[in-house]
């Protein structure tokens, strides 16, 4: 089993996944205009029918932050690109790659001494960046303790992690447009609501309100009790 930070995925035979399901994933977008969300009950109905749901809500959706923004400030950008990778012509290359570079960084990071499988990858990148120990520096002091010096390595990954706050009032449209929308479907058999408080990529500022609006939803809609934990 092999482990990147874009990905988990197998290269051998001997190598097999276990309790492991296959779904099919629909993706549905819902209009800007709250009154046109009827348009999508019958691609609802067609999705679920007469089957039994359940209902899981990500808060981040509603308002969402790259905690790493606010931790480094004005050193993310270019610790971003010290730790961006670039994909090879094979997943097994790209793997490899992605190996030597983060054993690099570590080894910066951790005032080690460079292995010799890195040495040319430090050569290459002290080019590109002359002050690369002025970014690594920069970096560790913004951090707030040792463990997220790990989490560095993260930050570089082909895609950026989703930033946007939301205003009080685009979190009320969103709010909306969530209740429009179970309001088309069945009760669920369940429901579940996740929040990214202990990372925050959930936005502390506006994490709370999310949360009792939501309940307050659901209190509504299914008539359930429902209680806001302390």
């Amino acid at each position: 089993m092999e482990k990147s930070a874009d990905y988990l995925f197998t290269v051998s035979a001997n190598h097999i996944f276990v309790y492991f399901r296959t779904f099919l994933l629909h993706v549905i977008e819902v209009s800007h205009n709250i009154n046109d969300d009827e348009a999508i009950f019958p691609i609802l109905q067609k999705i679920v029918g007469d089957q039994q749901w359940c209902l899981d809500i990500d808060m981040d959706f509603y308002s969402t932050q790259n905690p790493f923004k606010s931790m480094l400030g004005k050193t993310f950008h270019a610790i971003h690109e010290l730790f961006r990778f670039k994909e090879e012509s094979s997943l097994q290359k790209t793997l490899q790659q992605r190996k030597v570079q983060l054993s690099c960084l570590k080894s910066l990071c951790n005032g080690e001494k460079m292995s010799v499988e890195s040495e040319p990858y430090f050569n290459e990148l002290k080019s590109e960046i002359p002050d690369i120990y002025t970014v690594i520096s920069e970096a560790k002091d913004s951090v707030i303790s040792d463990e997220y010096i790990t989490d560095l390595f993260y930050i570089g990954q082909q895609t950026e992690l989703p930033h946007h706050l939301s205003s009080i009032d685009e979190i009320d449209v969103l709010l909306k447009k969530t209740t429009c929308l179970l309001k088309l479907l069945s009760k669920p058999v369940a429901i579940t609501m996740a929040r990214s408080e202990y990372d925050e990529y959930s936005s502390p500022a506006t994490l709370d309100v999310v949360q009792r609006e939501l309940l307050e939803i659901m209190k509504e809609l299914y008539n359930i009790q429902v209680k806001s934990p302390d």
